[in-house]
């Protein structure tokens, strides 16, 4: 059963990827912006078949054991239900009208929050289903969540998911962004004056990297990880800091 959700998902999301965004498919006639709800954030035990590693054409795939303090960057897509009766991995109903996204290796259900970094835009979605199966992707994103982070019509966005910690309170703790190498001391003098006490230079080998932070506000955090990005440092890369990782640095 499980397998055969997995071959119907593929299909259905390679039709759609490859021949490109449909009207049809991106004018939901049952859709209204104004009934889309924050997620409801609640303590969940990982699915059976959500920590369930699995193969698929071949290729194995190893689901992660632990949902805390995931970073990932890549392209994302979203994805509609091949009917009225979809159903996700975890043998729950797919509803494009929620927040919900699809991930290959993340244990089941698990929350994170999606930045697009083409806009800013950020929003906390419920990873309750599997997917995407094409190459170049790591999360496919329901209807809403697409509509949400601005990517409907492009289909696709450069996008950063950081999951949020699973525990008995769940919630996203202050988060740092390393950013680095690039070789010239006036860049970091730049970011410096941009993000004044928050800001630690670091120089090494003749390299510098930073960081910056700590941020208690999403907003705060995803204007800085936008602000770096378009700082086009071809070697620089940003990486995510939780709190309990800063003074390693």
């Amino acid at each position: 059963m499980y397998y055969l959700f997995l071959l119907r998902y593929i299909l259905y999301s390679s039709i759609f990827l490859f021949s490109g965004c449909d009207n049809n498919l991106l004018e939901n006639q049952d859709f209204n912006p104004k009934s889309i709800q924050k997620v409801k954030i609640k303590k969940e035990k990982i699915s059976v078949r959500g920590k369930r590693s699995y193969r698929l054409f071949g290729n194995y795939f190893e689901v992660e054991k632990y949902r805390d303090d995931y970073h990932q960057k890549g392209y994302a897509s979203w994805y509609v239900g091949n009917n009225k009766d979809s159903v996700t991995a975890i043998n729950e109903v797919y509803d494009p009208n929620l927040l919900t996204a699809a991930h290959k290796s993340l244990p089941l259900p698990c929350y994170a929050k999606v930045t697009n970094l083409d806009n800013g835009r950020s929003i906390i979605v419920r990873i309750n289903d599997r997917g995407p199966y094409i190459s170049n992707r790591i999360i496919d994103l329901s209807y809403a969540a697409a509509y949400e982070l601005g990517m409907l019509k492009k289909g696709l966005a450069l996008v950063q998911i950081d999951t949020l910690n699973h525990g008995d309170d769940i919630k996203i703790p202050m988060t740092s962004i390393k950013y680095g190498p690039f070789q010239k001391r006036t860049i970091g003098n730049r970011i410096e004056k941009k993000f004044k006490d928050k800001t630690t230079l670091i120089s090494k080998n003749g390299n510098y990297f930073v960081v910056v932070g700590p941020f208690n506000s999403q907003i705060k955090l995803d204007r800085a990880r936008v602000y770096l990005r378009h700082l086009n440092q071809y070697d620089a890369k940003l990486k995510t800091l939780r709190s309990k990782n800063i003074k390693k640095v």
